[in-house]
């Protein structure tokens, strides 16, 4: 697939090992969605989805941060997320995007 090297550990959250990074990676695919929790800087969230274009193609992404301190534990997992999935899913079909329902998340 790809050459994995130079994983910088950014916290002690970030993943370094290769076949970590793999394991998420294929999750990110499965769900059809990314979330971090302080794996670039400690205490912030982020959720992010993609933007598909007519061919099924990822055009862009859409992403929300959050700090842990300022949002209630489950900002992330119970308001952001589902309306990110949401706006993803209308850009994408404004793209021309018709394909079959990439997201998995039950909220959607």
């Amino acid at each position: 697939m790809f050459k994995i090297s130079n994983l910088t550990p950014y916290t002690d959250k970030t993943l370094t090992a290769p076949g970590e990074f793999q394991k998420q990676l294929d999750s990110i695919r499965q769900n059809g969605y990314s979330m971090t929790s302080g794996e670039f800087h400690p205490g912030i969230r982020s959720v992010a989805a993609p933007i598909f274009d007519r061919t099924g193609k990822v055009l862009a992404a859409l992403n929300v941060v959050a700090t842990e301190s300022a949002y209630q534990e489950d900002f992330i997992d119970k308001i952001a997320l589902p309306k990110l999935l949401e706006v993803s899913r209308q850009l994408s079909v404004y793209m021309g995007y018709s394909g079959v329902k990439p997201y998995q998340h039950e909220d959607v």
